[in-house]
């Protein structure tokens, strides 16, 4: 038996997949809560909506803590650190491709602050919970990974204007 060829992963490709896989979980959560609550709690998806039919589970069917949904958000910053600070010209498509995921993470963190609070403030009839404070740590990756995006983009026109 030959022993394997393959090149040794980057830390850019190392650091992407994790963040990919990071940035996720918040959104696949929600999408577990909503199917859950359509399927369980009688289709309640909001403590403002009453339910459509016969309840399993009563509203909530889970709440997120904020401290997970900040733990991850925190998770994001760091690789977006390593992302941006390794970036190459090359590696560009593939960070633009973690926008998408990483709004959609800072999306899940507002819907579960509006539709399952954890704390937070009551205004009338809403509560928001504090599951927003995540919304506003990966946004700070989502900066983070633009800058690295410029900045790769940068250097190797810096590269090709030095090399003329």
């Amino acid at each position: 038996m030959s022993p394997s060829r393959t090149k040794p992963r980057s830390v850019q490709s190392v650091a992407r997949v994790a963040y990919a896989v990071v940035a996720v979980l918040p959104p696949a959560i929600l999408i577990v809560f909503l199917v859950g609550s359509l399927f369980f709690s009688g289709g309640q998806v909001s403590a403002t909506m009453e339910p459509k039919w016969g309840i399993v589970w009563a509203y909530p069917l889970f709440v997120v803590p904020t401290v997970l949904l900040v733990a991850l958000g925190a998770v994001l910053v760091v690789l977006a650190i390593i992302l941006a600070a390794t970036a190459r010209e090359a590696d560009v498509p593939g960070l633009r491709g973690l926008l998408g995921p990483t709004a959609a993470s800072i999306v899940a963190a507002v819907g579960f602050a509006l539709l399952a609070p954890d704390g937070g403030t009551r205004t009338g009839d809403v509560t928001f919970g504090d599951q927003w404070q995540a919304a506003v740590v990966s946004s700070v990756a989502l900066i983070i990974l633009l800058v690295g995006i410029a900045v790769a983009r940068t250097r190797s026109e810096d590269r090709q204007s030095t090399a003329r």
